[in-house]
């Protein structure tokens, strides 16, 4: 089996657990989300405590039109369990309960477009940022924390946060950055999801943020 098939065939009980999961939250919490609202690029999630950004989507994400699937993903609900340990208030292992963005939303990956990142300049242009601060907006006047997985993930949120035009919500905006969950980045280098929950914790300790009480927003 090839490492794409493996990855495939590793994504699915995942995807259909968070879905299951998805459906019992719902039956419990009138103001949750009556399905998941999702594509390739953005997951609204039910709590606006926390956001999470990745660099953007790839094959697995266009296949799916579910942000983080496959060892993305997969890794992420690892690093959610290691950081429920020290934060009560992740009281939702399951991904899809969080706000998912990424930094451009469009698909890019290396079989189809020969690269799997969009240049720092598509990033930071106007219409990408004003698309981002739409995704984020309710996250960001919630108080809720951002964290950032790679380099274009912060450039992102940086260029958000300095945008003039949206200062005034912007500068309340708490994120830091992070490894990338993805096992060709982060795998490559040994870094695991219980170093990559290490380095959220110790971050956050040293820039005093705290993730705020989980609030779910009604679809």
């Amino acid at each position: 089996m090839g490492i794409s098939s493996l990855l495939n065939s590793l994504n699915k009980p995942i995807q259909k657990k968070c879905e299951a999961r998805n459906k019992r939250v719902n039956k419990i919490c009138k103001n949750c989300t009556k399905k998941i609202i999702a594509n390739s690029s953005y997951n609204k999630g039910v709590c606006t405590n926390v956001a999470f950004v990745f660099s953007c989507p790839g094959s697995f994400e266009e296949k799916y039109g579910q942000p983080a699937c496959a060892g993305t993903g997969t890794r992420l609900e690892k690093v959610l369990q290691e950081l429920h340990s020290t934060h009560s208030v992740l009281r939702n292992l399951c991904r899809y309960d969080f706000r998912i963005v990424n930094a451009y939303d469009k698909p890019l990956y290396k079989a189809k477009n020969g690269k799997s990142e969009w240049d720092d300049s598509d990033i930071v242009s106007k219409n990408n940022i004003c698309r981002l601060f739409g995704d984020l907006k309710d996250i960001i006047k919630s108080g809720g924390i951002i964290i950032c997985f790679g380099d274009k993930a912060e450039l992102a949120i940086r260029t958000l946060k300095s945008c003039p035009s949206v200062r005034k919500l912007t500068t309340r905006v708490q994120y830091l950055k992070t490894c990338h969950t993805s096992p060709t980045v982060a795998g490559r280098h040994g870094i695991t999801p219980q170093c990559i929950a290490k380095d959220i914790n110790a971050k956050m300790k040293s820039k005093g943020i705290k993730i705020p009480t989980c609030k779910s927003k009604k679809s």
